[in-house]
């Protein structure tokens, strides 16, 4: 496959084995799969005096069960009684692996019998080569979840609706006080939904507001996984100003809002694309056009402006290396018929907006570079983080592999499919019988289940809690993180997470980004596909290998956020450059006032009757403004605690005083203020500053 294709299995390595961090010796292949059913409970069947309850017992998944039915584990009532006398009348499954409804509809005779399934498969039908569930059942979900249209994205019911005239008010308040103004579009509202990109947005939008650029960002109240086709109904967008949901807008409001607004936006403008799914293309042209954006930018955070299948999954199966949209290969994908209609749309969106393409990783613009033809401005790299790796510590761990000190083996993220949360389903069963493993899943609370044998951690990092899975996988001391994306990723914040962590990373070979990271720092191993997979945790392999790596001691790392639109032009190995010009601009109503600086005094006039103004100024990351040590007004000193000082002021240190960025001060109808500064805090200085 074309994800591979620069990898090459090692002289002496195993068969499959890509890269290793340490060489990782040809042994016996895995054991075949193991005929029975997965046995959850083996003294389970002690418990019950019931023969047929007896009988089943080991084959419940008690934990799986109270998980996946909330009112069983509320009740009290043991799974195995339940399933056995109710459950499986209410098409209830006992565990992951048999599902009873699907069992009795394939063999009628089984229903027409009146037998309980489980109990006739674990004695006679798996022997009968009867499947405990449908055929692939996983994959078929997979597929079924690509076939959705869109669902609701979950707006507050409460949202207000914002009409072209309140727009119009919203949009001249905010840029009466912005120095810039950024139109961030993308497919659900960073505030509110944990993922990759909306970190990248949230940095994003934290940076600007140090700049003092006003930042708007929009996003489909339904998502819809495509870009939606020209005519019919769509969906009101949800507008977040500056971090906080302002409301419910029609595109076209938007559109008549930002153009009547235009002459008074600042002239520092911004179009930021970070996903077209829900949108048509017609109306993020006109948006764009309304705009009139000094530049347009438009992220690769995947691959949708290739396919519809925005993971270049055939069917959201299994990578289909991005074939010629008039293919066989495409004709017989579900998202063949989309593609050509989407790409025509496309062409004629990239037309109108030039944007520079922007990819978090070579691996992922190299894979646009060849499948995509789209016009654009430019193409660039841009790293979503930067990862730095610190001194190895040695901890000698002689029994790893072990009972005694078994390895630490987790799944981090969502489990989804195209995370490979099917592949490690398929794979777990296996390892929790395996000796000397134990298995973790780290994800948000509610994508949890919890499963026997299978250590459920709930975690979710965050724009305020940004190290919290590095945190975890620490805490949890993970030897090996599995990155299973059949895909490739364009960055992959789990692996530059688990490295940080001290883990190393066990990744398939179509993982895009994971795959290089790996290969890149030495922190790994990268396997050719499942079998690989399965051979290396399952025939010894990764028992000799976990005894290498730990002799060469467990190495950490730092990951610092660098994936925003506002730090482009600055090199992914430089911080952004500082300046102390605070950018002090008084407001007094809607009216800018004039500050006339002598050294770090600044004098401004008020006009007649002025009862306050605001001080709005450049912030730094930690939201502080200016640091003020002497106020004026007219002849009078104010002292630095006077109640004259309002919303936006911090604590008194040193003699002097921080305001937030934005500080209100009464002034009480004088005529001139006089402010005098520190030069202390240093604000980031943002590429476009310089524009």
């Amino acid at each position: 496959m074309e994800c591979n294709k620069d990898l090459a299995n090692p002289a002496g390595f195993a068969p499959g084995v890509l890269y290793a961090r340490v060489p990782v010796p040809a042994l016996p292949p895995a054991p075949a799969r193991p005929a029975q059913p997965p046995v959850f409970d083996a003294t389970a069947a002690e418990r019950y005096t019931d023969p047929d309850l007896a009988a089943i017992a080991p084959y419940v998944d008690s934990v799986w069960y109270r998980g996946r039915y909330p009112d069983i584990a509320t009740s009290g009532i043991d799974p195995v009684e339940h399933y056995g006398t109710a459950g499986w009348r209410e098409a209830r499954m006992p565990s992951q692996d048999f599902d009873p409804a699907w069992y009795l509809a394939a063999y009628p005779d089984i229903a027409a019998a009146g037998i309980e399934p489980l109990h006739h498969y674990i004695t006679s039908g798996y022997r009968e080569a009867r499947r405990p569930i449908r055929p692939a059942d996983r994959k078929r979900k997979a597929l079924e979840r690509s076939l959705r249209d869109a669902e609701s994205q979950g707006a507050p019911p409460d949202a207000p609706a914002l009409n072209q005239l309140a727009l119009r008010r919203l949009i001249a308040a905010t840029a009466q006080a912005a120095f810039g103004f950024v139109l961030s579009v993308s497919h659900d509202r960073y505030t509110d939904v944990t993922g990759g990109s909306q970190l990248v947005i949230s940095d994003e939008q934290a940076l600007f507001a140090c700049a003092r650029f006003a930042y708007l960002h929009i996003s489909p109240s339904e998502r819809a996984y495509r870009l939606l086709p020209p005519g019919g109904k769509t969906a009101k967008l949800q507008l977040v100003l500056d971090g906080q949901f302002i409301g419910l807008a029609s595109a076209a409001d938007l559109r008549e809002a930002l153009a009547a607004e235009a002459a008074n936006l600042p002239a520092r403008r911004l179009f930021i694309l970070h996903s077209f799914f829900g949108y048509r293309a017609s109306d993020l042209i006109a948006l764009s056009a309304a705009l009139a954006p000094q530049r347009s930018l438009f992220w690769l955070h995947d691959f949708g402006a290739i396919c519809a299948g925005y993971n270049l999954l055939r069917d959201g199966l299994e990578f289909c290396g991005a074939p010629p949209p008039d293919s066989t290969a495409c004709t017989i994908c579900v998202y063949g018929a989309r593609r050509a209609e989407d790409l025509g749309a496309l062409t004629t969106m990239f037309t109108a907006l030039r944007p520079v393409v922007v990819a978090p990783s070579q691996s992922a613009l190299n894979i646009f570079r060849r499948y995509s033809k789209l016009p654009h401005a430019a193409a660039i790299v841009h790293p979503h983080a930067v990862l730095t790796a610190k001194t190895p510590l040695h901890t000698p761990r002689p029994q790893i592999g072990t009972a005694a000190d078994p390895i630490r083996v987790a799944f981090v993220g969502y489990p989804l499919p195209n995370k490979g949360w099917s592949t490690f389903q398929n794979l777990a069963d296996e390892l929790t019988a395996a000796p000397g493993i134990s298995l973790f899943h780290f994800a948000a609370p509610e994508t949890l289940t919890p499963t026997q044998g299978l250590t459920c951690v709930p975690v979710q990092a965050t724009a305020q809690a940004r190290t919290a899975m590095i945190d975890a996988l620490r805490t949890h001391a993970i030897d090996l993180v599995l990155l299973l994306s059949p895909w490739p990723e364009t960055f992959s914040f789990v692996t530059a997470e688990a490295i940080a962590a001290g883990a190393d990373v066990v990744a398939l070979a179509c993982s895009g980004n994971a795959a290089a990271m790996v290969r890149r720092f030495g922190r790994g191993i990268v396997l050719a596909d499942e079998a690989a997979l399965r051979d290396f945790l399952l025939g010894g392999a990764v028992q000799a290998y976990m005894r290498r790596v730990t002799r060469e001691g467990r190495q950490y790392g730092t990951l610092r956020p660098i994936g925003t639109a506002a730090t482009l032009g600055v090199p992914p190995s430089l911080d952004l450059p500082t300046t102390d010009e605070p950018r002090l601009t008084p407001l007094a109503g809607a009216a800018r006032l004039d500050a006339h600086r002598e050294g770090w005094t600044y004098a401004i006039t008020l006009p007649e009757g002025c009862a306050s103004i605001r001080l709005l100024s450049r912030r730094t990351p930690d939201g502080s403004g200016i640091l003020v040590s002497a106020i004026k007004l007219d002849d009078r000193d104010l002292s630095l605690d006077d109640p004259a000082l309002g919303a936006g002021w911090g604590k008194t240190t040193a003699g002097a005083r921080l305001t937030s960025g934005d500080a209100s001060l009464a002034t009480g109808g004088a005529h001139e203020l006089r402010l005098t500064l520190r030069p202390e805090p240093r604000y980031p200085l943002l590429p476009i500053d310089a524009d």
